[in-house]
């Protein structure tokens, strides 16, 4: 349905496309809302438009496997000696990579995060146990608090009525 709102006001709404001019014009308009829309749309953090890398699919990783086993194995060992054994203290990618797999978000959500909530939470130096159970318990407030509010609501006072009455 946006499509077909954007293509009238790019003005396609006045094109007779049974005539072959007006047909191609109409179809430019369909080709020129499609990338519009498909470039606000965001999944993950990634837009619709974005082609498909070779690296995504299932076939490639296949063939690539042993590669990213020895990538992730150089990981773990270099990690492993750095701050495991040496205590070395953690520059600004670890302190990302920490923050990530402790907030329990992929790397491509972390890239769709705009960059001040980045920065908030790197200040926030949530890698440290006693910053993270901090903000854990803020984020469970928050979370009840919304919760609250949503259990106030007529709407959903009227939507776990009908999920009650048909589940």
């Amino acid at each position: 349905m946006m499509i077909k709102q954007r293509i009238a006001q790019l003005g396609g709404k006045d094109l007779n496309i049974k005539k072959e001019k007006d047909y191609a014009k109409f179809k430019e308009f369909e080709k020129v809302a499609e990338r519009e829309i498909l470039e606000r749309v965001y999944i993950d953090g990634v837009p619709l438009s974005e082609e498909v890398s070779i690296y995504s699919l299932f076939g490639f990783r296949i063939i690539f496997f042993p590669h990213s086993l020895a990538k992730w194995l150089f990981f773990q060992a270099r990690w492993f000696i750095l701050f495991t054994m040496m205590n070395q203290p953690y520059g600004r990618a670890e302190q990302e990579y920490v923050t990530k797999r402790i907030i329990k978000i992929r790397p491509d959500q972390w890239a769709g995060m705009d960059q001040e909530e980045k920065d908030e939470l790197m200040e926030r130096q949530l890698w440290l146990p006693e910053n993270f159970d901090v903000w854990k318990q803020e984020k469970k407030a928050e979370e009840e608090e919304r919760h609250r509010e949503m259990a106030q609501s007529n709407r959903y006072k009227q939507v776990k009525r009908f999920m009650k009455k048909y589940n």
